[in-house]
């Protein structure tokens, strides 16, 4: 509190002025001093109550003049003066400006006032403090008092603290050892206390004032607390040692790190693939790794941007193709927490990849061989052709043989046309299958439908009793040939 906030503002008296009316404006204004300006204005004195008693008390009369009574000695005091730091010696005084211009009076009433206002206020933020701690506080004065007790000793103890302020210590828990501390002057830790179901360890210690040893306090810190946090601690560490050991034991590698792309870790598999070590990359950036050449490009910066599961190939300084999975991890509050990044070897994949494509090319040159070897072999069947254009039209036969597809065959009537769709038949299915001939110009369109398709018994009038199987359904796994 500023010494302006307690100011009160008094009218300058004049030399000349009676006893009378000095005396009305102290009583008015309740103030013990006033300031007494000369003709100009400015001040030339103070008028103190102490000043004016004095002189009634020796027979001045109250319409004699000020003029003897005013002190040339000015206490001053700057507006923004803090109150606390004030002695009482410094009261009654005049407030006045670096400029010597007058604010105002504070009187020893005034600052009394703003003392008891400042030590209620303080009082209460350390009792609101002190009420905040999970540990229970305790103290006594040099009479054994407890002068202070604050929530969780009230919990301890199933007591009101402010009901047993005031009452000696002794009596409301006769095992304490705040007197015995207070008297040996020695502090005390490490006590073991117990309440209830509580556990609590108790360091008392004598409270000192100019060397002086005025009370002693004690601190109840809940041991029960402490071991419940132990226990987390140790599970904590027990899953951390437990997904350590899951990590560093994946035959993938691992890389990890954090919302900022910094490298927190990377397990053993990922050194072997990749032969980049542990202590490379450790608290590095991956916009620095990439910069560097450690990688062509960073999967978790992809993921930094994006914020979603990215799969990308990447190459390993210059030389190592790997395949990586960014996944990101979020905080409770939404924010991208971690970046784990799962890596597998795909060099041995493309290698096999290659052998695979230089097999299927073996292979396509394999069949074109086989292919025009059963062509010769033809020239030795029930075909017999001499031309090139009948030539290709066999080895296309061939080819087709390998497709399981509709062949449309086209010629004039006697051009071998069914002898053709024989050897497609042999030469793809083989003679393991059915191969059935129809000529359809031959079956009326009213019965094309039941040929093709077969019915049932009883179907139309002169229908078989026991029903038709359809050449469709004679034909299947093997070739139906529709000629005409």
């Amino acid at each position: 509190m500023k010494v302006i906030e307690i100011a009160v503002t008094v009218e300058p008296l004049n030399p000349g002025d009676m006893i009378a009316k000095a005396l009305a404006a102290m009583i008015r204004h309740d103030v013990d001093i006033i300031p007494v300006s000369d003709h100009r204005g400015a001040i030339a004195g103070v008028l103190t109550r102490k000043d004016l008693l004095a002189a009634l008390g020796n027979g001045a009369v109250r319409e004699g003049s000020i003029n003897s009574l005013v002190s040339g000695t000015i206490p001053r005091l700057s507006p923004e003066e803090d109150i606390c730091n004030l002695s009482s010696a410094a009261v009654p005084a005049v407030i006045m400006r670096a400029d010597g211009s007058i604010v105002g009076v504070v009187s020893s009433s005034g600052y009394a006032g703003a003392m008891c206002e400042s030590v209620r206020e303080f009082r209460e933020r350390i009792t609101a403090i002190m009420d905040s701690a999970e540990s229970g506080i305790a103290a006594i004065d040099e009479s054994g008092t407890l002068i202070i007790a604050n929530r969780m000793a009230g919990e301890i103890f199933n007591i009101d603290p402010q009901e047993v302020i005031g009452r000696k210590v002794l009596e409301i828990y006769p095992k304490t050892k705040l007197v015995e501390v207070m008297k040996s002057g020695k502090p005390l830790n490490g006590q073991k206390f117990t309440r209830g179901k509580r556990h609590f360890i108790v360091n008392y210690a004598p409270v000192l004032r100019e060397d002086r040893i005025v009370g002693a306090v004690s601190i109840f810190h809940d041991f029960s607390l402490f071991e419940q946090i132990s226990d987390e601690l140790s599970t904590v560490k027990s899953l951390n040692r437990e997904l350590g050991a899951i990590i560093h034991s994946s035959y993938d590698g691992i890389w990890i790190t954090d919302g900022e792309g910094f490298v927190l870790d990377i397990n053993e598999a990922y050194e072997r693939i990749t032969g980049i070590r542990k202590e490379e990359v450790i608290g590095r950036t991956m916009q620095e790794l990439v910069e560097e050449g450690f990688f062509d490009q960073s999967v978790t910066l992809l993921v930094m941007k994006e914020l979603k599961n990215i799969t990308i190939n990447q190459t390993v300084k210059g030389k190592k193709q790997i395949l990586v999975t960014g996944n990101p991890i979020f905080d409770e509050g939404g924010n991208l927490f971690r970046v784990v990044t799962n890596v597998r070897d795909i060099t041995e994949l493309v290698n096999l990849q290659e052998q695979l494509t230089q097999e299927k090319e073996k292979t396509m040159i394999y069949r074109a061989e086989l292919t025009h070897l059963r062509s010769l072999q033809i020239r030795d069947s029930e075909f017999i052709f001499r031309s090139k254009e009948m030539t290709k039209i066999v080895e296309l036969a061939v080819k087709m043989a390998d497709v399981d597809s509709t062949i449309l065959i086209t010629g004039e009537s006697g051009t071998g046309k069914e002898l053709v769709a024989k050897f497609v038949h042999r030469q793809g299915k083989g003679d393991g299958c059915p191969f059935i001939s129809i000529n359809c110009a031959a079956i009326p369109e009213q019965l094309m439908e039941s040929e093709l398709f077969g019915y049932e018994g009883g179907a139309f009038t002169g229908a078989r009793r026991e029903g038709k199987p359809g050449l469709f359904e004679l034909a299947h796994n093997g070739t139906l040939f529709l000629d005409e």
